[in-house]
């Protein structure tokens, strides 16, 4: 789990005050886990459970990003940037199939634009996805 230690979109995301967590409890209940942020009144947390990505760096890295959309959204008014009709051509029916069976319906718009972003885009991007929706504009 070195590659998390210097992770330039980590960074972007404890910039935000986001605590970043590493195989925690929800990891071990959760099994195929391979990430969670979670935002409350009292929880700003982006957990990593890097065992259950079986030793890929690419996977891992994909999953931070992932994760990294969820803060950019909450960042947006715990909001999607983009419009789903400019999602939808960019993610295979198997993928949205998977959403539509493991997560709620109110999530699936969330959820279709941080798996297609962190597909299809690099860690630059998404750092500036944060750091867009996160600080204020100067």
């Amino acid at each position: 789990a070195t590659i998390m230690l210097n992770n330039k979109v980590l960074d972007a995301v404890k910039q935000t005050g986001t605590s970043i967590q590493l195989d925690t409890q929800l990891c071990q209940r959760n099994e195929g886990l391979l990430g969670n942020y979670l935002l409350t009144d009292k929880v700003d947390a982006l957990t990593i459970c890097s065992k259950a990505h079986n030793g890929s760096v690419a996977e891992l890295l994909d999953t931070v990003r992932h994760e990294a959309v969820h803060v950019a959204q909450a960042c947006n008014g715990d909001r999607p940037i983009f419009k789903l009709s400019t999602l939808l051509p960019h993610i295979g029916q198997t993928k949205l199939n998977f959403i539509r069976e493991t997560y709620k319906p109110e999530d699936h718009h969330h959820e279709i634009e941080a798996f297609t972003v962190a597909a299809d885009q690099t860690d630059a991007y998404v750092i500036e996805l944060i750091e867009e929706h996160c600080y204020e504009q100067g």
